[in-house]
């Protein structure tokens, strides 16, 4: 695999076994998905333990992404399947345990009738659904059919205009927590983020259950992506999700590119990798083909500079998992062999004020373009160095050297790394003996080539990145 941008895979159904997930690995997945929305923590377990495992065989690290539910307002049961609701239409929303029809159904937040109002607009798959409040009575909550379709059992809803009191993590959320902590996976995404307290709250529970795991804050909500609060969330994050399927039902669908545009710029400037999700090769999931706007909207995401692509159904339900995978690679390929110039053009951007590891990377990447040096080797022990480095999209590979196991999972995140376990010790003479002893025999240099070393010295003392070595392999 050559590209730099990196392959999300969720794993479901027709991915779930040891030859796909070895195929998916294979093809370049280097992060793969559990949706906590589906499943049982049995049917995870065996996923997590059939990852860990094809990755060791394989040797190449894959980081471990669980994906909370969170509180999403979904239908109860709909009875006899699907029923098809049409324009004019009246629906009854209710919060009392029912089995639904075609004239009302129960849904899963308590607290809807006390919190809408006749007037609001609530939408039903994904935004193809729109219903208009005519009036509350008690419990129930009803609505007029203004765009039709086919309504089924816990069909998720929307509430766009409306400001709803539902907690960021719901029981099941923090049940779901406590099973991933234990199962040991790298990253932690958090559904629905209003501001950066949902994410400074998450953080305080897993430091409380002494997991290692880093944050993915979704952003699906308009408040999340307003001025005032996307900022700090992505500051108070470790990484950012793009979730365009709730967050085009937000805002209006117009909005939504440019929303991505500026989500992924403001992450480039505060150095937290983005991932873009959703849709990317949704036909994939019936068709062998993607169409031509999918494979655009692919190529636009790796132009505006996005660190991850995500594929959802296309891999865990698909009918073509393989060939989604494999194409997505082809697309990424194909639109980094286009991009001639990198982000090292904007060191206007990077203020006095910015830490000294990621002064560091800049003039790294910089002079990576300039000695003709053949690799970055980026040793690091928390993986602040690998991130800030990836940030500035140098133009050689980056080597990630890491004593701890979880770094060089989640390192697998970041744009262009490719990380190893790697024990440091105390002394640099045998560092570096060793250092090129592993690089050699995985064939990534060769004799006489010169790289580039971003490490923290002395190397006793375990402390941020504060020295770059010029070194030359013997």
């Amino acid at each position: 695999m050559s590209n730099h941008a990196k392959m999300i895979c969720t794993i479901g159904p027709a991915t779930n076994t040891p030859i796909r997930i070895r195929q998916l690995i294979q093809s370049g997945m280097r992060v793969a998905r559990l949706n906590f929305s589906h499943a049982a923590h049995a049917d995870h377990a065996k996923v997590i333990r059939i990852v860990r495992e094809e990755s060791n065989k394989l040797k190449v690290p894959v980081a471990i992404l669980q994906d909370l539910q969170g509180p999403k307002i979904r239908l109860g049961k709909i009875a006899e399947g699907t029923h098809t609701l049409r324009p004019g239409d009246t629906f009854i929303l209710t919060t009392h345990n029912l089995i639904g029809n075609r004239q009302i159904a129960s849904v899963t937040y308590k607290k809807l009738a006390d919190e809408v109002s006749a007037g609001d607009t609530i939408f039903m798959s994904d935004g193809i659904m729109e219903l208009k409040v005519t009036r509350v009575r008690r419990t129930d909550v009803y609505c007029k059919v203004i765009q039709g379709g086919i309504i089924g059992s816990h069909m998720g809803l929307n509430l766009p205009n409306t400001r709803l009191s539902t907690p960021s993590m719901t029981a099941k959320d923090k049940r779901d927590l406590a099973f991933g902590i234990k199962m040991k996976v790298d990253y932690v995404a958090l559904s629905f983020v209003r501001d950066a307290s949902d994410v400074i709250r998450l953080r305080k529970m897993i430091k409380k259950l002494h997991g290692s795991a880093r944050i993915i804050a979704k952003l699906e909500l308009a408040m999340a992506v307003s001025a005032e609060h996307l900022d700090p969330i992505i500051e108070a994050a470790d990484a950012v999700m793009i979730a365009r399927g709730d967050l085009g039902v937000e805002l209006p669908l117009e909005e939504v590119p440019m929303s991505q545009k500026t989500i992924i710029q403001h992450a480039f400037t505060l150095a937290k990798p983005v991932i873009v999700a959703t849709q990317m090769l949704e036909s994939m999931t019936i068709h062998p083909r993607p169409t031509r706007a999918e494979v655009s909207d692919v190529a636009n995401a790796i132009f505006d500079g996005a660190d991850a692509v995500m594929l959802s159904g296309e891999t865990a339900r698909g009918k073509h998992p393989l060939q989604a995978a494999r194409t997505m690679v082809r697309i990424v390929e194909r639109t980094e062999r286009a991009i001639a110039r990198r982000h090292t053009s904007t060191l206007e951007h990077l203020p006095e004020t910015a830490p000294v590891t990621e002064h560091l990377c800049y003039s790294a990447s910089i002079l990576a373009q300039h000695l003709g040096v053949k690799a970055i080797v980026a040793f690091t022990e928390s993986g602040t160095t690998a991130r800030y480095i990836s940030k500035f999209h140098p133009r050689v590979p980056i080597y990630v050297l890491s004593p701890k196991h979880h770094v060089v999972n989640q390192s697998q995140l970041f744009w262009g790394a490719q990380s190893m376990f790697f024990r440091r010790g105390r002394h640099s003479e045998a560092l570096i003996r060793r250092m090129e002893h592993l690089l050699l025999s995985k064939k990534l240099v060769s004799h006489g080539d010169r790289i580039i070393m971003l490490l923290g010295m002395p190397l006793s003392s375990h402390g941020p990145t504060n020295t770059i070595k010029i070194h030359t392999i013997h």
